[in-house]
């Protein structure tokens, strides 16, 4: 088992650009412990991504697995993951936001289910697009009941497994 730290060091600062953690050559590293892939900013130093991933896929099961700030620090765009794809209950929120430049508006929200586009269409729209400045609701896509795929039966590139916590690794 290889663990390995790479580090991208501006040598004018001494700031920490970008820091990779992985663990047998895949961007690897316990959510507990932080992000697999940070990125800073060269002036400010204020990181603008974070990437959890596990056993080189995108993954986190207490919050968003990819983040992104603008040069202030504000969460811009916020994707939560599971064992690699686009996952979260519905019932937690959506799983795909991004929202303008001050952070104050979330322009786009879509909710997706292992990757797949997903929320009954009694409880509202699946893809929710909206006006940057005032936050008014552009455009909303709804599935057909009959487009929803049966949760208990999951799309067939769902990884196994991925309803529990991933194995710890050997």
């Amino acid at each position: 088992m290889e663990r390995r730290l790479t580090q991208e060091i501006d040598q004018e600062t001494g700031t920490v650009l970008r820091e990779w953690h992985r663990l047998n050559g895949r961007l690897h590293r316990e959510a507990t412990a932080g992000a697999s892939y940070i990125s800073r900013d060269k002036e400010t130093g204020i990181i603008i991504e974070e990437r959890y991933h596990w056993n080189g896929k995108l993954h986190r099961e207490d919050g968003p697995a990819s983040l992104t700030r603008n040069l202030y620090g504000v969460v811009t765009w916020e994707i939560y993951y599971r064992h690699g794809l686009i996952h979260r209950d519905p019932d937690e929120g959506p799983a795909y936001m991004e929202r303008n430049w001050s952070g104050t508006v979330v322009r786009m929200s879509a909710y997706r289910l292992y990757g797949e586009a997903y929320r009954h269409p009694d409880v509202g729209p699946w893809c929710i697009g909206r006006c940057p400045e005032t936050g008014k609701v552009q455009s909303q896509q709804y599935l057909k009941v009959e487009e929803l795929f049966d949760p208990s039966r999951p799309p067939r590139r769902r990884p196994s497994g991925s309803h529990s916590k991933p194995p710890s690794p050997k």
